[in-house]
């Protein structure tokens, strides 16, 4: 019952190998029409841990995605991806990621995809017909107990050098448990003294959302902002906090354009 992708792999886009869990899918090459049905190949990962995924492709610039079929419903949700568009940035490079089995993943035997498209996002569809890419299929069992109960950080959505003035600071938070949560998220920068805090309502399992929190106004400097979750009875600590560090300046950043002429002179 689940879709069949597609994709071109003839220029040796895609995957070349493949590791994850278990799985040892080395040296595979091209799939015909760029879909490889390996669920022959199961491998055991346990909820909440975190296991090393190896990639190499045959083509520069591949971006991998994987997905895992949870609730065993024949459809690639959003929320059950578990790596996105991962950069393979050259050929015959064997690249290592490691890969943390969610809190709301449930025990069982699942199907899990993994595409790789080239100088493209391979994400927003599992189903997706790649121009030049491909896609593999695979079998792994989760182990372990579901988390009810887990808010994370998901990131700060700020970059690393920005204008000083009045800012309005902004983080993604995600739910990472099974059950449908509220919590307070707060952004705060000590040695200014600012912080600012944001109720986050009945966000769904594998739902996540951006905040934007209030105005900050902020002086030339570098400073260390950090946002945290606070859900009561969080059952894992170690993701409610991320922190980044920014340069603020009066000054946008320059980009350089030179001009190249060729000629008799």
């Amino acid at each position: 019952d689940f879709c069949i992708p597609g994709g071109d792999c003839s220029y040796n886009d895609g995957f070349t190998d493949f590791a994850f869990a278990g799985i040892e899918n080395y040296g595979s090459g091209c799939s015909p029409g760029g879909y490889g049905d390996f669920t022959s190949m199961q491998g055991t990962a346990e909820i909440g841990n975190a296991y090393t995924a190896t990639f190499a492709t045959g083509y520069d610039d591949n971006r991998v995605s994987i997905w895992i079929d949870f609730n065993d419903d024949s459809t690639f949700s959003d929320y059950e991806r578990i790596i996105t568009d991962f950069v393979l940035e050259e050929a015959g490079v064997m690249y290592n990621v490691d890969i943390t089995i969610p809190g709301f993943g449930l025990p069982g035997v699942h199907r899990m995809r993994a595409g790789a498209a080239w100088a493209e996002s391979s994400s927003p569809d599992p189903c997706a017909n790649l121009t030049y890419g491909e896609w593999e299929d695979y079998m792994i069992e989760i182990t372990g107990t579901p988390i009810d109960f887990n808010a994370a950080t998901v990131s700060i959505d700020m970059a690393g050098v920005m204008l000083s003035g009045d800012v309005t600071p902004k983080a993604t938070v995600a739910n990472m448990g099974v059950e449908t949560i509220s919590f307070p998220v707060t952004m705060t920068e000590p040695t200014t003294g600012y912080t600012s805090t944001v109720q986050v309502n009945d966000l769904a399992m594998g739902e996540n959302v951006q905040i934007s929190f209030d105005t900050w106004t902020v002086d030339n400097g570098t400073y260390t902002v950090e946002a945290c979750t606070e859900l009561a009875g969080d059952e894992v600590s170690d993701d409610d906090c991320m922190s980044q560090v920014i340069i603020f300046s009066s000054q946008p950043r320059q980009k350089l354009v030179v001009d190249f002429f060729t000629g008799t002179w």
